[in-house]
Parts: C-alpha cells; structure tokens; sequence
C-alpha cells in the first residue's frame, strides 16, 4: 500500500513538474484619453462559478451597442489581465480575473489622432469581470494582431 501511494506521488509530481510555465504575454493597447497603456495578461482557467464564455460575449457586444450583424467576437479568452499606463506605469487595473474579448470590426472611441493627423483605426477589446460580468473597462487594440 505505501509503494503503492509513493508511486501515485512520484507520478504526480514529475506531471507538476513537467508542465510549461505560459510567460505573461504584454501588449500595447491605447485608452480612451489616446495614451497608450499596456496591458499584461496571464492564462488562467475560468472556475465554475465564473461567467461563461459565451455570456462575457454577449455582454460585451451589448456595451459596444453591436447592431452590424457582420461585427463578430475576433477573440474571447479567459485571462489574469492588469493594466497600467505606458509613460509612467501607474496602475489602471490591477490583476482581475476576467474574459478579454476582442471585436476588431467596433471602431474604439478616441478622440486623440496620431501625429499625422489621421485618426486611429483600432479595434475595441472589452474586460469582462469573471465574477459579476459586468464590464470592467474599454480599450482600443490593433486590428492586425490577435
């Protein structure tokens, strides 16, 4: 029996030991003031009572007033996500348990222009908190990376 269970414990650990540990990913994403921040995102793992994937799309859509019905979800993942400011790297969200859903067809509402003076075109992803559901932030990202 104690073979038995310090077999089960070594198998067990070598399995621990051999997954891959997932690097936080980085990005750039602009806020609604036109600054960029970044955003730093962890995977995780929804629990149960977690709000579900297709839920967090829906609410997500229903913020950005979606009516288009070629707008579709590019991106729904279920992350550790923080954001802070680019220049100066003040905290804007600290680490929350949330759904980052992406729509790169719902132009992000800037008013800011780039130095040519053409205005951005980014998408919008939404933050949706895995708990409640509810929208925690906006912000523009790229409509050429994931």
């Amino acid at each position: 029996m104690a073979r038995t269970i310090l077999a089960w414990l070594a198998a067990t650990m070598l399995m621990v030991s051999c997954q891959a540990v997932v690097p936080a990913e980085t990005k750039t994403v602009m806020g609604g003031d036109g600054r960029p921040n970044e955003a730093t995102f962890e995977a995780a793992q929804p629990r149960r009572s977690d709000v579900a994937r297709e839920a967090a799309m829906a609410v997500a859509l229903e913020h950005l007033k979606v009516v288009d019905p070629g707008v579709v979800v590019d991106d729904a993942r279920f992350v550790v996500v923080a954001l802070r400011v680019a220049e100066d790297g003040a905290t804007i969200l600290s680490r929350r348990r949330a759904w980052w859903v992406v729509v790169k067809g719902e132009r992000f509402p800037v008013t800011a222009c780039m130095c040519d003076g053409s205005p951005y075109n980014l998408g919008t992803a939404v933050v949706v908190d895995a708990e409640s559901g509810g929208v925690v932030t906006t912000v523009g990202v790229s409509r050429d990376s994931d």
